[in-house]
């Protein structure tokens, strides 16, 4: 029974903080402030400032205010099972000691060029499990020290370019388009000694429909041979028909020398030895070429 009691006073006095939002719990030893499935459509007021880890995953987040994270320390930040659909330009700012953020299963559509550029000490991002169709160029610009990034279960049929610094990638479940593009990205991305691409080995292509279904990772290296091999049919019909014209071209030319020097009236001198006397020369006009018949 002496449990029983105790219990319910220490709960009591973990949730009692000066500055804990209310509905939350604010355990100051680890500083930890847990949101998690209150309700909210705002990120609360009166976080503390000294938070080590702010748990708002379960919520009804549809949209993150410039301000809302501003002044708080925080190590991780989870806002996972949100409805989260984009992430303002200066959401980052405040967030420079970040270390885990994690957004996955929320309904963002694009990662924008300026939203988390100020994370330099962000060292993992789980976007997994949303709607991200494009990737800005420069959305991980400034994220020097981002080792994990999460990019499963999204709508990608692209690889985007600044992925070559992290050490771990997982970017299956997406609707990957498998070109000769492709094809030589990943062969890039795999020949960085430092970087491994966790689920390479589930990464499946979605189109073109002959590939659909098809695992990258036991064919990529064909990806090219068809594509290759039209280029080249394409190339070689291209030459012949360069080479026909020209000599066509050239042929015609000739031709037309010919036949104007054809219309050129022009004197046939013939000697006809025996029906003639002997040296007697007649001189023909015609519009044939000049020649010499010899009757001997």
């Amino acid at each position: 029974m002496l449990c029983v009691a105790v219990l319910p006073m220490a709960f009591l006095v973990v949730g009692s903080s000066k500055l804990c939002p209310r509905q939350c719990f604010c355990y100051d030893a680890s500083e930890l402030v847990d949101c998690r499935s209150r309700g909210f459509v705002h990120i609360p007021h009166s976080i503390p400032h000294g938070t080590w880890l702010l748990e708002l995953s379960g919520n009804k987040l549809s949209e993150l205010r410039s301000t809302s994270f501003t002044g708080i320390w925080a190590l991780r930040l989870d806002l996972t099972y949100n409805e989260l659909r984009v992430l303002p330009p200066d959401f980052s700012q405040g967030l420079t000691a970040l270390k885990d953020l994690k957004l996955s299963h929320n309904a963002l559509e694009r990662l924008e060029s300026h939203s988390l550029e100020d994370l330099e000490s962000l060292e993992r991002l789980d976007l997994s499990h949303n709607h991200v169709q494009v990737i800005e160029v420069g959305a991980f610009r400034g994220l020097a020290i981002l080792r994990h990034l999460n990019l499963a279960w999204n709508q990608l049929t692209v690889v985007q370019g600044g992925l070559l610094t992290m050490t771990h990638l997982q970017m299956s479940e997406n609707p990957w388009t498998c070109d000769c593009e492709l094809h030589r990205v990943f062969s890039k991305i795999l020949h960085v000694r430092h970087l491994h691409v966790d689920d390479y080995v589930n990464i499946t292509c979605h189109s073109p429909l002959l590939l659909a279904g098809a695992s990258l990772g036991l064919m990529h290296s064909q990806l090219c041979i068809a594509e290759t091999a039209t280029v080249l049919v394409l190339t070689g019909t291209v030459m012949v028909t360069v080479v026909a014209a020209l000599v066509m071209a050239e042929r015609n030319q000739q031709l037309l020398a010919i036949e104007s020097y054809f219309t050129q009236p022009v004197f046939i001198f013939a000697r006809f030895s025996t029906h003639l006397q002997s040296n007697q020369t007649v001189i023909i006009q015609t519009a044939d070429i000049i020649f010499d018949i010899f009757f001997y």
